[in-house]
C-alpha cells in the first residue's frame, strides 16, 4: 500500500522532507484534519515553506484528503531536535472563506417559503421549495458558485453563464423532499456554515460532506451502506459497544390544545337557571319585586378611599365610608372579580395611575383596614387613593345573573372556541363568533345579542344589562348563551393503539430490553383537528428517534480500512472463534453509522495504520414546525365579529339603533324550546 502526498501540486518526497504523516481525523459533517510532522529539521523561518499551500493525500490511487496547510507548531525534542507539526484542513474549510451572496439582492441573506403576509420577503419563485431545492438554488447562485469553483469546490459545469451541479449532488438534493412550512432563512458570512445550518434544522439526519474531489454530498444517515467486520477474523480489537436505553421511550403521545366547542345552553331546557335570589328574597320573589332602579344601584360593588402600599403587590385600604365592611376574599376573582384603580397624588409622570385585578383580600371591619393583594405589580409604592369595582350585588342581580346547571362545565368554560360558529345577530345576519355571547328572545319573536361575564368558581353568568329590559320590559321568552367549552386535548399516538384501545410499544428498547415508557409531548401550536395526519407523522418521526436502544462506541481496526473514510457507511460486528461463528448481539444492529474516523500512522512493522471508527445509532428528530402546516380558519382564531358593538342601553327598554337596531323582526328567529311561539 502506498501513500502519496502532494504539496502545492507537487508530489511530496517524505524522506527528503524528513516528514511523516501522523494522523487523519474526520467527524462527518465537520472539517477533516490531517497532521504531518517534519522531524530533526531546522526552524524554517518566515514564510514557512509549507503553510498556505494545498495538500492532498491518496492511498493506492484513491484520493482521501484535499485541503490546505493552515498552521505549524514547532517543539524541541532532545532526541531528534526540532519537530514541526503541520495542521491541514480539508476542502470543507474553504466553504467558510467567503459569504453567502444572494443572486437577487447581493447581500448575505436569502428567504425561501415566505408567504404573501411576509411582505417584502415574499418571492413567488422561492415559495413552496423543498429543502433540496433551497440548497440547490443557493449553491448555484452565481457569486456563490463562482467563488466555490475558483477554490476547487463543487465540480460545477458552467454553460451560458449558468452554473450546474454534478449528478451526484443533484441526486442527493432531490431526495431532500421536505417542504419547510415556515420561511427558511439562508444567511451568513460563511457559506459552509449557512448550508450546514439549513441542513441541521430541516434535515437533521443528513450529513453535508465535501468529497475530497470537491463534490458536495448530502447523505442520509438512515440509509447508510452496511459493512460487517468479524471478531476473530478481521484485525479488530474486542469491540466494546455500549447499549443505553436510559433516554429511550417506546411510545409517543403528542398532545395539542383542547378542542373548545362553542356550546349552546338554553334557559328553556334548564341548561342555565335564573340565579336572582338576594337578601331574604327567593328568585321568584326577587322577580316579582324587581324595578329598574335596582339595576341602577349596583349594591356593594364599589368602594373607595385612601391607601398605603407596603409592597408592590399589596395595598392596605381604608374605606371613605366608616360603615363599609366585607368578608375575606370578597373582591377576589372567585367572588366579586374586583379591580382596584390607584392614584398617586405626589407623582406627576405616567405612573400616577395604575390598575390591577384583586387576587386576595383580608376582611374589612367597619372603620378598619383591609390588605388587598394584586396580580399586576406596582411601578412604585406612592399610591394614596383607591377605587375598587366589582360585580353588582343586591337587587341588581335580578334579570342579570344566571348559572350554568351542569357543574362539570364550570371549570371548562374558556375564552374562545377552536373554530368560530355562526349565530344570528341583531340585524338578522349570520355572524361568526368564537367568544361568549348571549341571545335574548323577546315576546314578539325577535332576538337581541347581549354580552356577559363569567365566574368559573360557581358557573355564574352575569349579563351587562337586565334581560327583562332587553326583552322590552318583559320576561324574555328564552335566554341562550354560547360558551366555549374545553373538551379533551387533541392527541396523536405512535405506535397506534390496538383495536381494543390498548397501548402498543416499539423499538429495540422494548423488544430487547422490555421497557414500556411513554414520552408525552405538548404542542402549544396544535389547535386544528385537521392537522392530525401531520402530527401523526411528527409523532412517528419522534418515536423513531427515541425508541431504539442507543448503541455506540469505537471499533479499532489494526490496519488500513479505507471504507471508513468515505461518508455514508455503517457497521455490524459478527464473531468467529475459529470453530465457527458465535453471537455478539451486534450482527444485525440497524443504523450503526460510522460518524467519525481516525487513521494513525503507527510507524510500526506489521500494521503501519490503525483505523479507529466511532459508531452510533443515535439519530435526531424533526422539529414539530416541519409537520404543522397553518391551521384551517375562516377568520383569525381568537377574533370574532362583535354583535353588540355600538349598542347603548337606554332606560325604558328602547335601544340605540346606531348599532344593532331593534334586533330581528317577529318570526325571523327560531322559537325557543318550551314556548308556544310560532
Amino acid at each position: 500500500m502506498a501513500d502519496v502526498f502532494t504539496l502545492g501540486g507537487v508530489t511530496l518526497d517524505l524522506d527528503a522532507a524528513e516528514a511523516v504523516p501522523v494522523r487523519f481525523a474526520e467527524r462527518f459533517g465537520a472539517i477533516p484534519t490531517l497532521t504531518l510532522q517534519r522531524r530533526g529539521v531546522p526552524l524554517p523561518g518566515l514564510p514557512d515553506p509549507w503553510v498556505g499551500k494545498t495538500l492532498t493525500w491518496s492511498q493506492d490511487g484513491t484520493l482521501y484528503f484535499s485541503g490546505d496547510v493552515v498552521s505549524v507548531s514547532p517543539h524541541f525534542d532532545d532526541g531528534v531536535g526540532w519537530v514541526l507539526s503541520y495542521q491541514c484542513l480539508g476542502l470543507r474549510n474553504r466553504l467558510d472563506w467567503f459569504p453567502h451572496t444572494d443572486a437577487a439582492t447581493g447581500v448575505d441573506t436569502s428567504v425561501y417559503n415566505a408567504t404573501p403576509e411576509d411582505a417584502v420577503y415574499y418571492n413567488p419563485a422561492r415559495a413552496g421549495r423543498t429543502v433540496g431545492q433551497v440548497l440547490a438554488d443557493v449553491l448555484t447562485m452565481p457569486a456563490n458558485a463562482a467563488a466555490a469553483s475558483a477554490l476547487g469546490l463543487g465540480n460545477y459545469t458552467l454553460a451560458g453563464g449558468v452554473y450546474s451541479l454534478p449528478a451526484a449532488t443533484t441526486s442527493d438534493l432531490a431526495a431532500l423532499t421536505v417542504i419547510p412550512p415556515r420561511p427558511v432563512y439562508v444567511t451568513g458570512e460563511k457559506l459552509g456554515d449557512a448550508i450546514a445550518g439549513v441542513l441541521e434544522q430541516y434535515a437533521p439526519n443528513h450529513w453535508f460532506w465535501v468529497d475530497p474531489d470537491g463534490t458536495y454530498r448530502f447523505l442520509d444517515k438512515r440509509t447508510a451502506t452496511v459493512h460487517t467486520l468479524t471478531l476473530g477474523t478481521d484485525p479488530i480489537e474486542p469491540t466494546e459497544l455500549s447499549r443505553d436505553a436510559g433516554d429511550c421511550f417506546q411510545r409517543v403521545v403528542v398532545r395539542g390544545q383542547p378542542i373548545a366547542v362553542l356550546a349552546l345552553l338554553k334557559l328553556s331546557l334548564g341548561q342555565i337557571t335564573e340565579d336572582f335570589a338576594w337578601g331574604s328574597s327567593t328568585t321568584a320573589q326577587a322577580k316579582a319585586s324587581w324595578t329598574q332602579s335596582q339595576f341602577d344601584t349596583p349594591g356593594a360593588a364599589l368602594d373607595q378611599g385612601s391607601c398605603t402600599c407596603p409592597s408592590t403587590t399589596t395595598v392596605v385600604v381604608t374605606s371613605s365610608s366608616s360603615t363599609t365592611s366585607w368578608s375575606a376574599g370578597y373582591w377576589d376573582q372567585s367572588h366579586q372579580q374586583g379591580t382596584i384603580s390607584l392614584f398617586a397624588s405626589t407623582v406627576l409622570d405616567y405612573t400616577q395611575v395604575w390598575s390591577a385585578r384583586v387576587v386576595a383580600c383580608t376582611p374589612l371591619a367597619a372603620g378598619g383596614t383591609s390588605t388587598i393583594t394584586i396580580d399586576n405589580p406596582l411601578p412604585h409604592t406612592s399610591f394614596d387613593h383607591y377605587t375598587i369595582t366589582g360585580l353588582a350585588t343586591g337587587g341588581s342581580v335580578v334579570w342579570t345573573q344566571y348559572q350554568i346547571a351542569n357543574t362539570a362545565l364550570w371549570p371548562r368554560v374558556t375564552n374562545q372556541s377552536t373554530y368560530p360558529q355562526p349565530i344570528i345577530n341583531g340585524t338578522g345576519g349570520a355572524t361568526l363568533a368564537s367568544t361568549p355571547i348571549g341571545i335574548i328572545f323577546r315576546g314578539d319573536g325577535s332576538t337581541f345579542p347581549l354580552a356577559f361575564t363569567y365566574r368559573p368558581s360557581d358557573g355564574t353568568i352575569h349579563f351587562i344589562a337586565p334581560t327583562y329590559t332587553i326583552a322590552n320590559d318583559a320576561a324574555p321568552l328564552d335566554v341562550w348563551v354560547y360558551v366555549p367549552i374545553n373538551t379533551n386535548p387533541l392527541q396523536a399516538v405512535a405506535p397506534a393503539n390496538d383495536v381494543q384501545g390498548d397501548p402498543q410499544y416499539g423499538g429495540t428498547s422494548h423488544a430487547v430490553e422490555g421497557f414500556r415508557n411513554t414520552l408525552v409531548v405538548t404542542l402549544d401550536q396544535w389547535r386544528d383537528p385537521g392537522q392530525l395526519a401531520q402530527v401523526l407523522a411528527y409523532a412517528a418521526d419522534l418515536l423513531d428517534s427515541v425508541k431504539d436502544t442507543v448503541v455506540e462506541g469505537s471499533v479499532v481496526y489494526y490496519g488500513w480500512y479505507g471504507t471508513a473514510l468515505t461518508c455514508g457507511n455503517a457497521l455490524q460486528v459478527a464473531g468467529d472463534d475459529g470453530a465457527g461463528s458465535y453471537t455478539t448481539g451486534w450482527e444485525s444492529i440497524a443504523g450503526l453509522c460510522i460518524v467519525a474516523v481516525e487513521v494513525e500512522w503507527t510507524q510500526r512493522a506489521g500494521y503501519p495504520y490503525r483505523t479507529t471508527m466511532h459508531v452510533s445509532t443515535r439519530r435526531q428528530h424533526y422539529q414539530p414546525e416541519m409537520f404543522l402546516r397553518p391551521a384551517r380558519s375562516w377568520m383569525p382564531l381568537g377574533s370574532s365579529s362583535d354583535p353588540w358593538m355600538g349598542m347603548v342601553f337606554a332606560r325604558g327598554g328602547s335601544h340605540d339603533t346606531s348599532g344593532l337596531g331593534d334586533g330581528l323582526g317577529p318570526g325571523s328567529a327560531p322559537a325557543p324550546e318550551g314556548s308556544d311561539h310560532e
